[in-house]
């Protein structure tokens, strides 16, 4: 039996809460899991939305924001190509669908990110912002501390840098 819009949405707005909290705890695996559930119910979202209001106005989704960058960080492409499935076949949420997209940019520079820590343990986290054109130095070092904190490399502190240590 598949739940009622209203009951879609509900679950919805539940997770984003779960997810927050998971995330708080660290239960990275768990925020992504839930995070694939609360995709997938924004169609109803934006069907419901759109019965009760007239429209869909909601710019921002727990759900696309954490569970993208988490599966970024794990190196989930599957996870993120069914978000950005999802998303692009609802036209209201093709701006989360952008956002989906920076994610798998990300998750491709991740990858790049861990062959290097691979080929050149110690390597400073300064030293890969060069090593990477067109990748802007905030985003390696946000890339680099969500890889560390999903335990995919490690990170420690070497003068005004971190030496990054595959795990």
């Amino acid at each position: 039996m598949t739940p009622s819009e209203d009951e879609a949405v509900q679950r919805y707005f539940e997770l984003h809460d779960i997810i927050k909290e998971a995330v708080r705890t660290d239960d990275y695996r768990h925020a992504v899991t839930l995070a694939k559930e609360a995709v997938s119910l924004i169609p109803h979202l934006v069907r419901n939305t759109k019965r009760q209001f007239g429209q869909f106005d909601i710019v921002e989704s727990v759900a696309v924001e954490n569970g993208g960058r988490l599966l970024a960080a794990l190196g989930d492409a599957g996870g993120l190509r069914t978000m950005h499935e999802t998303l692009t076949a609802v036209p209201e949420t093709h701006q989360w669908a952008s956002a989906i997209e920076g994610f798998i940019h990300d998750a491709e520079v991740g990858d790049q990110i861990l062959e290097m820590v691979r080929r050149q343990p110690g390597v400073l986290q300064t030293t890969l912002r060069s090593s990477l054109p067109g990748v802007d130095s905030a985003r390696v070092t946000e890339l680099c501390y969500w890889l560390a904190r999903v335990g995919r490399l490690k990170r420690t502190k070497r003068g005004r840098s971190y030496a990054l240590l595959p795990t």
